[in-house]
């Protein structure tokens, strides 16, 4: 695993395969880099209990939308403009006029 350092994803959701191994650069709320990596081979080792697998996506800052969570939110109570995953400065969305509200006048109607 020498040649991560070197090589590993510049940008989020990007994927390298070298020597048996796959690495993919995880987006960070906080600005660290992140990069998870998988061998391309059964592992030999047991999968890990689902609390210890979400620890660090808790940690990363990255929100998990599920079902019963949809609609609960806007884009800046979940650090998506620090994630890059809202534009504020461009296209039409639902929601667009809360959204703006909120980024704009540093407020929402509820």
């Amino acid at each position: 695993m020498a040649w991560l350092g070197e090589l590993a994803p510049q940008a989020p959701w990007i994927k390298h395969e070298r020597e048996g191994l796959t690495a993919v650069a995880l987006p960070d709320a906080a600005g660290f880099r992140r990069v998870l990596c998988a061998s391309t081979r059964a592992p030999e080792v047991p999968p890990l209990a689902p609390d210890v697998w979400r620890w660090p996506e808790v940690r990363s800052g990255i929100a998990r939308i599920e079902q019963a969570t949809a609609e609960q939110f806007v884009p800046q109570m979940l650090n998506y403009e620090l994630l890059g995953g809202v534009d504020f400065q461009k296209g039409c969305y639902p929601g667009q006029e809360i959204v703006a509200r909120s980024q704009y006048r540093g407020s929402i109607k509820r």
